[in-house]
C-alpha cells in the first residue's frame, strides 16, 4: 500500500482549481477536476470540492498522483479518450517529449514517481490494440526494473526493438 505523504510538501493554493491524475483500483487511469477550498492542520490535508458540488473531501496524495493546475497545458488520460489501456499506469494521450515538458514545468507534487508515467499514442482507429505505450521517462521506469511488471513489458518491447 502506497504510504501518504505529507501534504504540507504540495504547495497547492486555496481557490485554485487543479486536476488530479491519479490510478483507481480497477487498474485505470482517472481524472478529476477540483478546487481546493481550505486545509485541515488538524488532519494535515487539503480540503476540496468538485465543480458545481457542494460536498468537500480531504485530499489524499501519494506518489501515484500527478497534479496539474487547471489551464491551457492540461493533459488528457486514456479514460477520457476511446483509447483505454487499463494497466495500473498513468496513461497520458500524446508524444511522450511533450507530456514530459508538461509535467516536467506543472506537476506540483514533488513526490511523483514518474516510472509509472506512460504516452499512449494511437497507431490506428480507436481500439487498445492499437495503441503504442511508451515510458515518458524511460530512465526513471528502467531503475524501477521489477516493481511493475506491464511496465516491465512495455520496456521489454522498447528493448527487442532497439536490437532488431
Amino acid at each position: 500500500m502506497e504510504q501518504e505523504m505529507e501534504q504540507s510538501i504540495v504547495k497547492l493554493k486555496v481557490g485554485e482549481t487543479y486536476k488530479i491524475y491519479s490510478i483507481s483500483g480497477i487498474a485505470s487511469t482517472v481524472t478529476n477536476i477540483i478546487k481546493i477550498v481550505g486545509f485541515c492542520l488538524e488532519k494535515g490535508k487539503y480540503i476540496f470540492s468538485e465543480p458545481r458540488k457542494r460536498k468537500k473531501y480531504y485530499l489524499t496524495i501519494d506518489s501515484s498522483t500527478m497534479i496539474l493546475p487547471l489551464n491551457d497545458k492540461v493533459l488528457t488520460a486514456d479514460s477520457e479518450t476511446s483509447s483505454f489501456c487499463g494497466n495500473a499506469l498513468i496513461n497520458l494521450m500524446g508524444k511522450p517529449n511533450d507530456i514530459r515538458k508538461v509535467i516536467d514545468e506543472y506537476n506540483l507534487n514533488p513526490e511523483l514517481d514518474k516510472s509509472i508515467i506512460v504516452a499512449c499514442e494511437r497507431t490506428a482507429g480507436n481500439y487498445p490494440e492499437n495503441t503504442k505505450e511508451t515510458p515518458v521517462y524511460l530512465e526513471e521506469a528502467k531503475k524501477s526494473r521489477e516493481n511493475h511488471a506491464v511496465m516491465d513489458s512495455i520496456i521489454e518491447k522498447i528493448e527487442a526493438l532497439e536490437v532488431a
